[in-house]
């Protein structure tokens, strides 16, 4: 009996040993499970929503792919990517130009001007840094416009027709350089003159016009009084020296000397 009961416990473990194992079909499970979730979250992960005054620059490989406007949008992740352009925004952009009027005076002026992107591709693409070369337009278009004048002129010429030609030409420049970038809006500043010239133009703007107007009659009456008087002191000397002239040669030759 003994035996026999020891035979039959072997026999049941040898049974149990030849039944499929369970927990491999929960693995199985398992790895399904977490292969849906993963499939999903790759899914899900390529959705991306661009709002308003926006735009997405999506690449393939690194290269440029296309430009999507304001909405809900999909990728093929990991091969493709996007980059989100704020479009609407106007930032702001100042300097100080130093540079020399068609008199050769040094000046320097403050410049102020708003800009936004208005394309996308080139901003990213076309232009290594299109801010800098912004930068280096802006110093350019200053120099060239504001050097056609004088110092003169400069301090008279009202500031918007200044403004208006620097603009012109800014929008020509970078939308030659592909900076992808747009002048919304420009300001020029007070001019910066020497400090040499300064006293010469603060002497002249504190000059006491009561005084001018008070000897404004010096002049007058040099010209009324003293110009006739040397006329006929020349035309009588000219009589005296020169006896056998005629008197209209004498009188032509005291009004040349």
């Amino acid at each position: 009996k003994i035996v026999a009961l020891f035979k039959l416990r072997i026999l049941h473990k040898k049974s149990a040993l030849a039944r499929p194992f369970l927990p491999t079909k929960l693995n199985a499970k398992s790895i399904s499970l977490i292969s849906m979730f993963c499939l999903f979250a790759w899914f899900a992960l390529g959705f991306f929503k661009v709002n308003m005054d926006e735009s997405a620059v999506i690449t393939r490989f690194g290269a440029y792919s296309t430009t999507l406007g304001a909405g809900y949008h999909w990728i093929l992740k990991p091969f493709q990517h996007y980059t989100i352009i704020n479009s609407g925004k106007v930032t702001k952009l100042s300097t100080n130009v130093k540079l020399l009027t068609q008199d050769e005076n040094k000046i320097a002026v403050d410049v102020n001007i708003d800009y936004s992107i208005v394309n996308p591709r080139n901003y990213l693409f076309a232009t290594a840094q299109p801010l800098l070369k912004l930068q280096e337009i802006l110093n350019s278009v200053v120099n060239q416009v504001l050097s056609q004048f004088t110092l003169n002129q400069l301090l008279s010429i009202s500031n918007f027709s200044l403004a208006e030609r620097l603009q012109k030409q800014l929008e020509t420049l970078t939308i030659k350089q592909q900076t992808g970038l747009t002048i919304k809006n420009i300001e020029l500043g007070s001019i910066q003159i020497p400090e040499q010239l300064q006293a010469s133009f603060t002497d002249a703007a504190n000059a006491n016009l009561t005084v001018l107007r008070a000897n404004n009659w010096i002049p007058l009456r040099l010209l009324l009084i003293g110009l006739p008087l040397c006329l006929i002191a020349g035309y009588l000397i000219g009589l005296l020296l020169f006896p056998n002239m005629h008197w209209l040669e004498v009188a032509i030759l005291a009004t040349i000397l």
